[in-house]
């Protein structure tokens, strides 16, 4: 039996098989909320072969979902899934209404085709430069509303693309569960300190993954596989490159896996604790102290802190004693603070810029150091 459809569009509208469309004039997009959640400036190559320049924002499209779900509370319904499979739908439909802002696809199909077993419902709308506004617009649009209030969806995608100074914004609804799901996703994890019990299996879609288990269910938020850690936002994609979740930076490799340790990126260095979480500030290592920025960059040469001066050498491990830099003696107590107008060792004089006197008269011109810097007694 063929399943019902609708399909609107705002104009900023589209949503039956459900679509519909809404568009306003284009708006200057403003700065957004999460930007690792945004892709590079890219051209995409859709359906026909056409090709679109433009930068996905999925950080937006999970706003979207969240009001999407604050609005059916209001009508007490039960939150929409964010479903991996229709967010790429979504995006896809984004993109390509970028090129015909339209429920009939740039290649003259249909809307749902892009999906036709789960492929319920669409909304569309360009021009919004906000989550708010889009979701605002489609509420005031009744075929819109109806697609966000259907009780018969159970399923969302959502799919942010902006092309210039236009967004591109796209809702797919279904009230069909992805292929084998059989419960519902687990909740993400808020650090990595779980794991998922039953197994699973690696699935990808152009050239991101995720991970599907064997009970139906699809990872989301931090997941321990085969002893490495991974973390999956929202949409159950997995993240790679620099992640910030709860408020600290992890670093996920090419792979996916969570680095601990030293890591060089470029010429940089950072150093990610046991746990993870990228380490700023003072940190001992093996036995060595060493200074990371406020960006997680490990320091080397001098380094000012707190007011006082430090100097880490070109492993970055923060020197004591006696130091030659760039010719000159300086000494560095053993918390590794420059020392300054005084005597070291009753015998050397540092001055106000910590490097040791040489050949010259010294604290207020009582006192005579020699070439090799030692008091000269007479």
């Amino acid at each position: 039996m063929r399943k019902s459809f609708q399909a609107c569009a705002c104009a900023g509208f589209a949503g039956v098989l459900v679509a519909a469309a809404l568009s306003v004039g284009a708006v200057a997009t403003p700065a957004y909320a999460d930007d690792s959640l945004i892709s590079p400036q890219a051209t995409y190559t859709i359906d026909t072969g056409a090709k679109v320049d433009g930068t996905y924002n999925d950080s937006y499209a999970k706003e979207v979902i969240t009001l999407v779900n604050q609005e059916r509370a209001k009508a007490g319904l039960p939150a929409l899934v964010a479903d991996t499979e229709l967010s790429g739908n979504a995006k896809t439909r984004a993109a390509e209404c970028a090129v015909n802002f339209s429920h009939t696809r740039p290649n003259g199909k249909q809307w749902y085709t892009i999906n036709e077993q789960r492929c319920n419902g669409e909304n569309i709308a360009q021009g919004q430069p906000t989550p708010a506004q889009v979701v605002a617009n489609w509420m005031t649009s009744k075929t819109h509303r109806e697609n966000i209030l259907n009780k018969n969806f159970k399923y969302i995608g959502v799919g942010c693309f902006t092309k210039g100074n236009n967004t591109y914004w796209v809702q797919i609804f279904s009230a069909s569960a992805p292929s084998g799901t059989t419960t519902n996703k687990p909740s993400a994890t808020t650090k990595p300190s779980q794991t998922q019990s039953n197994t699973g299996t690696w699935k990808a879609s152009g050239n991101r993954w995720w991970y599907s288990y064997s009970n139906g269910s699809y990872a989301r938020g931090w997941q321990q596989i085969s002893g490495k850690w991974y973390y999956f936002d929202n949409s159950g994609w997995m993240l790679t490159g620099w992640a910030k979740v709860n408020g600290s930076w992890y670093y996920l490799n090419s792979s996916g896996a969570m680095v601990t340790g030293w890591l060089k990126i470029n010429s940089t260095w950072y150093y990610l604790n046991s746990s993870g979480a990228m380490v700023t500030g003072w940190t001992q290592v093996g036995g060595k102290w060493y200074y990371l920025s406020s960006s997680g960059a490990m320091a080397t040469g001098w380094a000012k802190v707190g007011g006082s001066w430090y100097y880490l050498n070109s492993s970055g491990v923060m020197c004591t004693g006696w130091q030659k830099i760039g010719g000159s003696w300086y000494y560095l107590n053993s918390s590794g603070v420059m020392q300054s107008n005084k005597w070291i060792s009753g015998t050397y004089w540092v001055g106000s810029n910590g490097v040791m006197a040489t050949n010259a008269w010294v604290d207020g011109g009582r006192y005579y150091v020699g070439g090799n810097g030692a008091w000269i007694r007479r």
